[in-house]
């Protein structure tokens, strides 16, 4: 990003309209396995929707883009 020292990204899952995983990566990706789902939702949810918001260190969160993913 323009003056920014370096790249991050706020990753929120929602699942049934609830947030039950957040994270923040330097990596325009990320990727969550079988096994780490069952761990934070103790099944595989048939969708979640996912909030994704670039982050900035002189303004904060720009406005996240969400999308529904069905599993």
């Amino acid at each position: 990003p323009l003056g920014e020292d370096d790249e991050r990204y706020s990753v929120d899952l929602w699942v049934n309209d609830a947030s039950a995983f957040k994270t923040v990566t330097s990596q325009p990706k990320c990727s969550l396995s079988d096994a780490e789902l069952l761990s934070v939702y103790g099944e595989i949810p048939a969708s979640i929707t996912v909030h994704i918001a670039q982050l900035s260190q002189q303004i904060g969160a720009g406005r996240a883009a969400c999308v529904q993913l069905d599993l």
